[in-house]
């Protein structure tokens, strides 16, 4: 029950944290004593490359262009900051 049970003390929470920390790092040790080439399989499926990165925002960013942004713009430029 008190693995569940909610606390503040800083000191509480930080041994619950280390303890996880431990656990994760014994199991990945495991993994790797195991498979000395499964850390550089590891890297490989969870990074990114540029082409992946480029393709996600572009598929994905939202521009603005709403009446209000485009009389910022105005105001801005009136001041003449792009010239």
């Amino acid at each position: 029950m008190n693995k569940h049970l909610h606390s503040d003390d800083l000191t509480m929470l930080r041994e619950n944290s280390m303890r996880s920390v431990n656990d994760i790092q014994f199991s990945f040790n495991s993994i790797l004593s195991k498979n000395i080439y499964a850390f550089n399989h590891l890297i490989r499926k969870v990074s990114l490359q540029p082409v992946e990165i480029y393709n996600l925002l572009n598929e994905n960013i939202v521009v603005n262009v709403n009446e209000k942004n485009l009389e910022k713009i105005d105001l801005v430029d009136s001041g003449g900051l792009f010239k």
